[in-house]
C-alpha cells in the first residue's frame, strides 16, 4: 500500500471511488411494451411506447408532447408477454429532453400512484427475468462517503 491508498485501506488496485446507493425502490427492466398514455387535463395523448418498465413506474417515449412534473396520468400498457391490459393512474416523476448523447429520446418518467392489486401481481410476474436497461451514463460517486471514509481512516 502507498499515499492516499494507505490512508483509506485500500490496496493497491482496489477502487478509491465510491459508488452511490441505488436510488429507485424497484428495479427496471429493459423491456419496450406498446401502451396509451393520456395527461389527465386536457386528455393529450403523451406516448404510445415504454421504454422500461417496473412494478412502480415507467419511462414513455413522448415524440414532442410535453407534460409537467406532477401532472397527473393515465395509462394501459400490455406487460410483457401478455395479451392483458392493465390500468393505472400514475404522475410525471421526470422529464427527458433528449438533450443529453445518452437520452434515448424524449421522454417522461412515470411514477404509478394507483394500480388495480390484481394487475401489480400480473405486472410483477410477467417483468421477471427480464434484464435491468443497459446503463448509458456512468455510475455517480458518493463523494460524501469518501470523504467521510478519509475521516474515519
Amino acid at each position: 500500500m502507498n499515499g492516499m491508498r494507505a490512508i483509506m485501506g485500500v490496496p493497491d488496485g482496489g477502487a478509491l471511488a465510491t459508488r452511490a446507493p441505488q436510488r429507485r425502490a424497484e428495479l427496471r427492466r429493459g423491456v419496450s411494451v406498446a401502451c396509451e398514455a393520456v395527461a389527465g387535463y386536457g386528455f393529450r395523448l403523451l406516448g404510445q411506447r415504454a421504454l422500461d418498465v417496473s412494478s412502480t413506474g415507467m419511462l414513455i417515449e413522448t415524440c414532442g408532447a410535453y407534460a409537467r412534473l406532477g401532472e397527473e396520468v393515465f395509462v394501459s400498457f400490455q406487460p410483457p408477454r401478455s395479451r392483458l391490459w392493465v390500468d393505472a393512474v400514475a404522475k410525471v416523476a421526470r422529464v427527458v429532453k433528449g438533450r443529453r448523447k445518452s437520452d434515448r429520446a424524449q421522454a417522461i418518467g412515470l411514477s404509478f400512484v394507483s394500480m388495480d392489486a390484481a394487475d401489480r401481481a400480473i405486472l410483477e410476474a410477467k417483468l421477471r427475468g427480464h434484464p435491468p436497461p443497459v446503463p448509458r451514463r456512468k455510475p455517480l460517486i458518493d463523494y460524501a462517503a469518501q470523504v467521510q471514509a478519509i475521516g474515519a481512516g
